[in-house]
């Protein structure tokens, strides 16, 4: 038997923006289940950064929605969240700028390994002085 569910970006984003009540449904049962039977759901930091990107460009959600309810979602006890502290990070920086996610997670990573940061962005060049 499966221990693990993994959850797409599709399925996050019906369960948060509850606007298909039936594939909602099927998210909210698929969660209730995992902590019944003591199952996990994998969120892969792909599918946040996707998530991130449709609540922003399509759903015109603010960033303080965003935060809120993506780290809410992400705080129950059955999701493993991949990297779960570089993307906490990562959503925590996103909430406090302008820049987009993706340049985010690299100015988050880029700090993390140590690295020189090569871009041609200058908005995210200087964030990373």
């Amino acid at each position: 038997m499966n221990s693990l569910y993994i959850i797409d970006s599709n399925a996050v984003l019906r369960y948060l923006l509850k606007d298909n009540l039936v594939q909602c449904e099927k998210v909210k049962n698929t969660l209730d289940e995992a902590k019944k039977s003591g199952k996990q759901v994998f969120v892969t930091r792909e599918v946040v950064m996707e998530c991130v990107y449709t609540l922003t460009r399509f759903y015109k959600v603010s960033r303080i929605d965003i935060f809120s309810a993506l780290k809410s979602f992400f705080d129950t006890s059955e999701i493993v969240l991949e990297n779960r502290e570089l993307v906490m990070k990562t959503l925590e920086y996103f909430l406090m700028t302008n820049i987009s996610y993706v340049d985010c997670l690299v100015l988050e990573q880029s700090k993390r390994l140590g690295g020189e940061l090569v871009t041609f962005d200058k908005k995210l060049l200087a964030k990373s002085k």
